[in-house]
């Protein structure tokens, strides 16, 4: 089989693509579908030069640390909030 043959053998891998992300809706499907790839992109940068690989996983464990604290600094506040609002009435 040719693709250029196909009138719209270019496009149809992006459109499959854009088929199967229209279809995982939820955030944590989309991460999950990601993980694989934040697995191997560390890799690939360390290949590229190592310099840059330390500087990518410096950046992820920073990135990770700043989620933790945030989550760590706003759990409680957000538990009170929810609690506030499912005990208020719909009506006010």
């Amino acid at each position: 089989m040719n693709l250029r043959k196909l009138p719209t053998g270019g496009l149809q891998p992006l459109q499959d693509l854009q088929v199967l992300r229209d279809m995982f809706h939820g955030p944590a499907v989309r991460a999950a579908m990601e993980m694989p790839v934040a697995a191997v992109f560390p890799a690939i940068v360390f290949a590229i030069h190592p310099l840059l690989g330390w500087v990518t996983l410096l950046g992820a464990v920073l990135q990770a640390g700043l989620a933790w604290g945030n989550e760590r600094g706003t759990h409680a506040p957000m538990v009170t909030a929810n609690r506030a609002a499912s005990s208020r009435p719909w009506w006010r």
